[in-house]
């Protein structure tokens, strides 16, 4: 149930992480700039109840970065793709003309995040290069933690004279460089990752992450894993971050998370059911690990 109502944030906030004082569930908007181009908002919350925020469609296509600044995740919904977004993380997508967002914000949590909106006329090139939602079971988002040096680029808007266009563009010409790096360093990366193993092996930990997504109800050993595929344990584990940025048990963990959720959605299973279908011994470790990876326990689901 939504309840509207006003939210209160105490005085000594910050320009990028305000403190939070809440007394019902709306979201609290702080402009800290705005042009024809560029808009960026904090948005705080810790709401009562269950609260579900439909963002207002944009008019054109934007580049959207969202800083997560709680200790909480967030459940976002973008174009029907479902997210969970990491606290301490920022995330770069674009975003559509009209592409719609809901985010689910939990009862009993503070929430602070900072949102900027870039329009794709001013940089057509980093717009292109980032994830398209619309390609299907594609992650829609970049993400990284959030840096000192973004912050300090960010709280520079925070001074501006809107009609001080020399410094304006100076400091967006900062972001665009600090996005395009972000990127630069991301390829880098992953370049790397293809060079140091040959296509045997890119093979191999595919086919382990496969085998992962289809036998999430009882994950074997490592060493089981390294023999069925043929390779050490070091170079097993190593190797399978390097390409995929998760180790075996944390994607393990993660493909569990997702079917949980598609099972919640379904809403046909009890939480005892769903948890033997994900091959938990109990009820309670299954709702202890959902806790910890979402930040509250699936009997709370806002879409059961």
């Amino acid at each position: 149930m939504m309840v509207p109502g006003q939210l209160e944030t105490s005085e000594e906030e910050s320009c990028c992480k305000p403190a939070v004082r809440v007394v019902n569930n709306e979201l609290n908007k702080e402009v800290l700039y705005q042009s024809n181009f560029l808009r960026m908002e904090t948005l705080t919350i810790r709401p009562v109840e269950d609260y579900i925020h439909t963002a207002t469609a944009v008019e054109s296509d934007v580049i959207h970065i969202k800083l997560l600044f709680s200790d909480t995740w967030i459940e976002e919904y973008i174009d029907q793709q479902i997210v969970f977004l990491k606290p301490q993380f920022f995330y770069i997508m674009r975003r559509p003309a009209a592409c719609p967002m809901r985010t689910i914000y939990k009862s009993d949590h503070s929430y602070c995040n900072l949102d900027i909106r870039i329009s794709r006329e001013i940089a057509p090139a980093l717009y292109e290069d980032l994830p398209n939602q619309e390609i299907k079971n594609n992650n829609p988002l970049i993400e990284l933690p959030i840096s000192d040096k973004l912050i300090k680029i960010i709280l520079e808007f925070k001074k501006l004279d809107n009609k001080d266009l020399s410094n304006i563009f100076l400091i967006i010409a900062k972001l665009f460089y600090f996005l395009n790096e972000v990127q630069l360093v991301k390829n880098e990366k992953e370049n790397q990752s293809h060079s140091i193993y040959n296509p045997v092996d890119r093979q191999k930990f595919a086919a382990i992450k496969s085998y992962i997504q289809n036998q999430y109800d009882r994950f074997p050993t490592i060493a089981f894993m390294a023999k069925e595929f043929g390779m050490n344990s070091c170079k097993l584990k190593k190797g399978f971050k390097d390409i995929f940025g998760l180790g075996l048990f944390e994607y393990a963990n993660h493909v569990r998370m997702e079917v949980a959720i598609n099972l919640l959605e379904l809403n046909a299973c009890s939480i005892k059911e769903i948890a033997f279908q994900l091959g938990y011994t109990t009820p309670s470790a299954f709702s202890n690990a959902f806790k910890r990876y979402f930040g509250y326990p699936p009997k709370q689901y806002p879409l059961r």
